[in-house]
């Protein structure tokens, strides 16, 4: 039997536009990893896209047919190895590797923001969950911390992985 979420118009909004600036920010730190240094039009694309497919599979589509939350998960993975490939002209390894690394900076990044939240202000994980202001403030410095970081490994030429030769398809190099 399928199931109807109701969620009000403005917190939809709001998911949405935090999906699409996270969509783009570790895209570009996924990319930079690598030694790909994409265009910003590109890469704002790539957030749009990507943003809205995160919103309408997990606050949409998923809650809709029922399906536990972690299938989402996995999902989203392929679907952003997709688009990686095809908004970047990665090779299949390649676009594996860079969703890997995208979901890995969401993972390191998050707690780290949740302990700093936490241990400065007081403010817990479940606070942060009941607020849409404070979500929206979490989000917000979650992905300032690593646009930050990102930009200043793009001004130091900085890669963690040096395989964008590997990883390009062979039309692209």
């Amino acid at each position: 039997m399928l199931r109807v979420i109701e969620i009000p118009i403005a917190a939809n909004a709001v998911k949405l536009l935090c999906y699409i600036p996270e969509a783009f920010v570790a895209g570009l730190a996924c990319l930079t990893f690598v030694g790909i240094r994409p265009a910003w039009k590109r890469m704002a694309l790539f957030g749009v896209v990507y943003g809205s497919s995160i919103f309408l599979l997990r606050d949409l589509i998923l809650p809709w047919l029922g399906s536990p939350l972690g299938v989402h998960t996995v999902i989203l993975f392929m679907i952003n190895a997709f688009l990686l490939g095809l908004f970047f002209g990665l090779n299949l390894p390649g676009s594996l590797i860079c969703a890997f690394l995208y979901f890995l900076v969401l993972i390191i990044t998050e707690p780290f923001v949740i302990l700093l939240f936490n241990n400065l202000v007081g403010i817990t994980l479940a606070t942060i969950l009941e607020s849409v202001w404070l979500s929206i403030l979490f989000n917000s410095l979650s992905l300032s911390l690593v646009f930050i970081f990102v930009i200043l490994l793009r001004k130091g030429n900085f890669t963690l992985l040096p395989i964008t030769k590997l990883i390009r398809d062979e039309k692209d190099v």
